[in-house]
């Protein structure tokens, strides 16, 4: 089976993560741990903080084990 699916946006950095949840509410997110200004692991605690439903994936393509683990808890 295929998926479909609509990329709604694409943020540079947490903040700016965050700003493009609240306007778009997607049904699911992507994050990369690592990002500018914010990371993506602080960006995530502030979108579950204004809505605890939300469905956010973390990725990343670093091998640092402490990042990893602080994203799963």
């Amino acid at each position: 089976t295929e998926a479909h699916y609509n990329v709604v946006g694409e943020a540079a950095d947490g903040s700016q993560a965050i700003d493009m949840y609240t306007k778009l509410r997607p049904d699911i997110v992507t994050m990369d741990i690592v990002m500018p200004n914010m990371s993506g692991i602080e960006a995530t605690r502030k979108i579950i903080k204004l809505d605890k439903d939300a469905k956010i994936v973390i990725i990343s393509a670093m091998g640092q084990e402490n990042l990893v683990m602080e994203a799963i808890n």
